[in-house]
């Protein structure tokens, strides 16, 4: 895995103004930009994926795995992002937004609640949920 590109996506988590609203049970998506963080809830363990802002293609979305040791809030802030134990598991090889991350991870890794959930959020964006957003 390209250290310089999760050492960037770590960084860009830091300074970003992070806000992830609950959307769905278990699936969480960033207040400001639905295009740039998605959190899933399952059981003890979570799966995060965040974009960098500026980003090449290919270079800017990492999926990260961490266990969860505490309640989850309704509303997910930086400082809760933070104190997770990030450990990244993919780094996109062409996405350039966290759906489509979540789609190349799912049938690299053959997880398929990344699949589900990417499924998910498209039919919230259909029903127009993020319209507001």
């Amino acid at each position: 895995m390209n250290q310089e590109i999760i050492r960037r996506n770590l960084n860009d988590i830091k300074s970003s103004g992070i806000l992830l609203e609950k959307i769905l049970p278990n699936i969480y998506v960033n207040r400001y930009n639905i295009f740039s963080d998605i959190f899933i809830v399952s059981e003890k363990k979570g799966m995060y994926v965040h974009c960098m802002k500026h980003c090449i293609k290919g270079t800017g979305c990492v999926l990260y795995e961490t266990t969860l040791s505490e309640k989850i809030p309704d509303i997910i802030n930086k400082e809760f992002i933070e104190k997770l134990e990030l450990k990244p598991i993919y780094i996109s090889k062409k996405a350039l937004i966290s759906i489509n991350t979540l789609r190349e991870a799912s049938n690299t890794l053959k997880k398929e609640e990344l699949k589900i959930a990417s499924e998910k959020i498209i039919q919230k964006i259909n029903e127009g949920l993020f319209d507001n957003f």
